[in-house]
Order: C-alpha cells, then sequence, then structure tokens
C-alpha cells in the first residue's frame, strides 16, 4: 500500500460562508482507498487556512495557486515527495466556471504560463476546488455539499493521471448541470471501471525522483 499525507488549506477566510462540507476527510480516504482497491492511503489534514498575502478573497490565479500548493505541502522541488495538496479557493481567474482544477500538469498552458522548476520538476503534486463557482451551480446545501465532494475526488483523480470517463457514472466523469451525481459516482461496481490500473506505476512521482506524468490532460 501507498501512503500519503493529503493537505487540505484554504486560500480565504471567507469561503465558510458557503456552507459546510461535513466529513470532508473522511470522505476522500474512504473513496481512495475503494478506488485503488487498497492500494492508496490518504491521510487527510483538516482543512486550514493558508496565509498568503495574494490569496485572501476572490478569483486566484495559476500562480497563487503553485505559491500556495508549495506553502502547504512543503515538499522538495525535485522530490521524492509524500504529501499531496488540495486548495479550497473561490474561483479561478482563467475561468471563473470551473468548479476544480488539476492545475498542477508540470508544464506551462494558456491559463498556467509558469515553467519554472519550482512548479514542474515534480507535476501532480496537487488540485484546486473552487467553492464560490461550485455555489453558483448548487445553490441548496445538500447539493452543494454533495458537489464539492465530488469535484474534490475527481479533481484528486486527476492528480493520480486518471483521465475522464464519459462511459458512466463514475467520479471521473465531468460534472453535469442540473444536479449532482450523488452516491452512484463512488458506487465500488462503477469504480472498478475507471479505477486505479496499477497504482504504484501510477504514483512513481511521489517514490522517485524522476516522475512518471506521460500522459497529458486537461483538468477541469
Amino acid at each position: 500500500m501507498t501512503k500519503l499525507e493529503c493537505q487540505i488549506g484554504m486560500m480565504s477566510p471567507k469561503l465558510d460562508r458557503y456552507g459546510s462540507i461535513p466529513n470532508l476527510t473522511e470522505f476522500i480516504q474512504k473513496h481512495f482507498e475503494v478506488a485503488s482497491r487498497g492500494d492508496v492511503s490518504l491521510a487527510c489534514t483538516e482543512p486550514k487556512m493558508i496565509r498568503h498575502p495574494l490569496s485572501q478573497d476572490s478569483s486566484v490565479t495559476a500562480l497563487e495557486l503553485h505559491n500556495a500548493l508549495a506553502y502547504l505541502t512543503g515538499n522538495p522541488i525535485e522530490g521524492p515527495i509524500s504529501r499531496i495538496g488540495i486548495l479550497l479557493a473561490e474561483s479561478y481567474e482563467p475561468f471563473r466556471p470551473a468548479l476544480g482544477v488539476m492545475f498542477d500538469r508540470g508544464f506551462a498552458t494558456d491559463d498556467d504560463l509558469n515553467s519554472v522548476d519550482l512548479f514542474t520538476k515534480v507535476p501532480r503534486e496537487g488540485c484546486a476546488v473552487f467553492l464560490g463557482a461550485i455555489s453558483e451551480l448548487r445553490s441548496d446545501e445538500e447539493s452543494y455539499a454533495e458537489e464539492v465532494l465530488f469535484t474534490t475526488v475527481h479533481e484528486l483523480g486527476h492528480v493520480f493521471n486518471l483521465h475522464h470517463d464519459e462511459d458512466s457514472i463514475n467520479f471521473m466523469a465531468r460534472s453535469q448541470v442540473e444536479k449532482p451525481y450523488g452516491p452512484a459516482a463512488f458506487i465500488s461496481a462503477r469504480i472498478k471501471k475507471t479505477g486505479f490500473r496499477n497504482v504504484q506505476q501510477i504514483l512513481m512521482f511521489a517514490l522517485a525522483e524522476v516522475p512518471l506524468w506521460t500522459r497529458a490532460l486537461t483538468a477541469t
């Protein structure tokens, strides 16, 4: 079994106004262990505030996300690493409707021009979930909480190099506009289709000096 710490950081002191997210850490830990068939164990921390002068409120840029992730995890530039991070923010400046993004791709993109070694040497160390954007899509408390849980697990799936899967209801499908998928996205029978194939190889980025990120993907 591969064990990683999963740090959760809040990039704005006002995110609580959107509502509570019950059992976030337990939910992540449970469903990643199930999805990986017992090969991945995430020890998640309770969300904590990130003290960062650029990230106090409103939308965030890719540079702010990179800086916050480096602060949150404290990982070395070249690896190996033992921690991944989840950033909770208001919205994403390059594309404000985005519910989440796996921004730590390891290469520059149109929405993220940052290509210095600090941000690219070891990719896939974390992701971001945008609570303000989710709140605009899901107005009631129950559907908001369901969407936050789904989006968090979805973006973490991208951290572990999983692609979108639109062939069934599963946690790697794109969010639908009408309503959250709910528990159906996490039924183990469904997860087996999308689930982690040879997780030990997928997690080489966390365990070796040379990261594994051979499959580029769009994490939205």
